[in-house]
């Protein structure tokens, strides 16, 4: 799979877009956990928001709609604003390829935040998938915290597209502390007037 497609050729010596995941393969979806707080609805369905754009790129959206991937569907009714944040917990088996796909819906003036922790053993192996579409609508407010922590021969892929209506906003946190490749895809629609994005990132370097 290419991974951040640009539209045309330009300095690209850090490799930073436009790159190529190669023998990434997934045959199952990831076991996972989730603590969810009052005032979430949460079902298990088929994706609905593949139109959405992600960072990544077109061909992750290929990949899950190959797979036959299910998602997890988050739900926020108007103006709820969710004090405890939504836990996710993401522990790959060693050796396999396996994904997993969220669906966020916040209604109007609604307020959530999801912390998702991935994580594995210090010497596994294998591919992580992981995708997540967001709807935000009109003075909605969506904030995820992602930290990685997986193992030195894991390959994995972080992807994220959303659209925000009027003053609606997202945040986004990521911290990348280990793995073997990271490739990381952000992309938010600001479809509405006043709406915003925010993205603060840092890496592990070893």
């Amino acid at each position: 799979m290419v991974i951040n497609q640009i539209p045309s050729p330009t300095w690209n010596w850090l490799h930073m877009n436009h790159v190529t995941a190669e023998e990434f393969e997934v045959e199952k979806e990831t076991s996972i956990d989730i603590r969810v707080p009052d005032g979430v609805r949460i079902e298990n369905r088929a994706p609905r928001f593949l139109e959405i754009k992600s960072g990544a790129g077109e061909d992750i959206d290929a990949f899950v709609r190959d797979m036959g991937l299910s998602c997890e569907y988050i739900h926020v009714p108007a103006k709820t604003a969710v004090e405890e944040p939504l836990r996710i917990s993401v522990s790959p088996s060693d050796g396999e390829g396996s994904a997993n796909m969220f669906e966020i819906e916040l209604e109007e003036n609604a307020k959530l935040c999801v912390i998702m922790d991935f994580s594995s053993e210090e010497d596994a192996c294998g591919n992580l998938l992981s995708l997540i579409k967001y709807r935000l609508k009109k003075g909605a407010e969506l904030s995820v915290i992602s930290t990685q922590n997986l193992g030195d021969g894991i390959t994995f892929i972080d992807d994220i597209g959303g659209e925000c209506e009027d003053e609606a906003a997202f945040h986004l946190i990521q911290l990348v502390l280990g793995g073997k490749n990271t490739y990381l895809g952000s992309r938010t629609e600001l479809l509405g007037k006043k709406s915003t994005s925010s993205a603060d990132m840092g890496y592990l370097l070893k």
